[in-house]
Parts: C-alpha cells; structure tokens; sequence
C-alpha cells in the first residue's frame, strides 16, 4: 500500500480480515494492551489470549498436562465460556466457529489527517459464515472503486 500504491490499487485486491468483537472484554483488554505496548490489537490477538485461557483451565480441571487428558475437555470449556474474543464455541472439525468478516479494498483517499494519500485501505462489504451471506456496502465501493463485485 506504501511501496506500490498504484499497482495495489489497480489488482483492486480484496481481502478478509475477522471483526473484532464489540464487548467489554475485548474493548477493556485492546484498551490495556495498546497502551502498554504500543501496537495494535485485533480479534486475532483476542483468539489467541482465549487459546491460553481455555489450555490453562483445561489443565487446571483434568489436573495434568498429559495431552490425552486436556484435549476432551477443551470442547467442553469453549462451549461454556465467553472471552475477549466473543463465545469460543467450537465446530464438528474442533475450529473456533467462524465470525463475521470485513471485507477490505485499496483505493487512492485520504490518510487519517485529511491528506490526500496514493492508497487507503476500506471495509467494502461483510461476510457472514452463519448465514452464508456476503453484503456490500455499495456506497463505499461506488465512492471509490466505481463498481460493486459480482457474486453471492
């Protein structure tokens, strides 16, 4: 985006990237970590404060760090607990189930000052794996992009 501007801007390369959860867990936790580090936090670094949580409190409750005996109770435990990012219910493959996603373009704009800027990076629409369904937002991609992609 800040090396090769135009070329990023011209693959009009759309990317996914998961929504941070909207609760006070993740809002008190990214709040607390911005400011001691200095860097930014996302639902990614939330899932992964969660994995922690859930492998410490299953060896706290089986008692043992033997993997046979930790692993049957991590189902279990996400299905019951709610952490900073969002319920960590599992699906029938062990994943975390899916959030909604962004869904993120290029396009030349204006940087957080209101300086105009080659390339600013923009949500154009959201993906739901709950329902299947992928929304654009068609006033921000007609804004910048001049199109709306095709598709479901």
């Amino acid at each position: 985006m800040d090396d090769a501007p135009d070329q990023v801007n011209y693959l009009r390369c759309f990317s996914m990237m998961a929504q941070s959860p909207e609760s006070s867990i993740f809002n008190a936790l990214k709040a607390r970590y911005e400011a001691l580090t200095k860097q930014q936090y996302t639902a990614y670094s939330a899932y992964s404060y969660d994995i922690e949580f859930v492998e410490a409190y299953s060896i706290i409750q089986a008692q043992s760090i033997a993997g046979q005996d930790v692993v049957g109770l991590q189902a279990g435990i996400c299905a019951q607990t709610y952490g900073a990012g969002g319920w960590e219910n599992l699906n029938e493959y062990g994943d975390r189930v899916p959030p909604p996603f962004n869904v993120w373009f290029y396009a030349p704009g204006v940087d957080s000052t209101g300086a105009p800027k080659a390339s600013v990076s923009y949500v154009g629409g959201v993906y739901n794996p709950d329902t299947k369904v992928m929304t654009w937002d068609i006033g921000v991609l007609m804004a910048n992009l001049k199109y709306v992609p095709k598709g479901p």
